[in-house]
């Protein structure tokens, strides 16, 4: 028992605490410097009527639902295919890999670099080369969400595309066989 109480007072102090704190304090009124003084639901009912939190939140869900089904499911079909291919496999998973391997600072600035406009911008300048004219990826809000979403999965497929092969080997062979069989007109594969 004894051993477990340190990780179990650090995961109060890192885990409950705050957490408890940020709930508390969002029933406050503060601004960071001086006292804090009771709101009550004051706070609540000025987030629930402004609009930007309701743009936020439909922004966040949309990023959600886009996302995550995107992510795995490209993560899987690329797995599938890295595990088939035979030229160059090792380089080209190393390059498929390299968001998962660098920081997210990093990739947040080369992203930056791919979208800033002309004559920085990698794809509006691709753009401008085709006589196209620029898009404004991070200033408008219609181009805002792709623009984040397309990194985003891109990193998360990388993650979890060999988790996800990785994690139907034992499981090939037998659904290979079973698509075989299927696939062939007299039920011989």
């Amino acid at each position: 028992m004894g051993l477990l109480a340190i990780p179990i007072v650090f995961y109060v102090v890192v885990r409950f605490y705050p957490t408890a704190n940020a709930i508390l304090l969002s029933f406050q009124e503060w601004n960071l410097l001086g006292s804090r003084s009771w709101a009550g639901f004051d706070n609540y009912v000025k987030l629930f009527s402004d609009p930007t939190f309701w743009k936020v939140f439909a922004n966040t869900f949309l990023y959600l639902i886009l996302g995550t089904p995107t992510s795995l499911l490209l993560a899987f079909v690329i797995a599938f295919h890295l595990d088939k291919l035979r030229f160059m496999h090792g380089t080209i998973r190393a390059l498929y890999f390299l968001p998962f391997m660098t920081s997210a600072v990093a990739m947040a600035w080369v992203w930056r670099w791919f979208y800033q406009p002309v004559p920085i911008g990698v794809f509006n300048n691709a753009l401008a080369t085709f006589g196209i004219p620029q898009i404004p990826f991070l200033n408008s809000t219609t181009y805002a969400l792709p623009s984040i979403l397309a990194p985003a999965i891109w990193q998360v497929s990388a993650s979890r595309s060999s988790s996800s092969w990785q994690a139907c080997v034992p499981f090939r062979k037998p659904i290979m066989r079973q698509l075989a069989l299927m696939a062939s007109p007299h039920g011989k594969p």
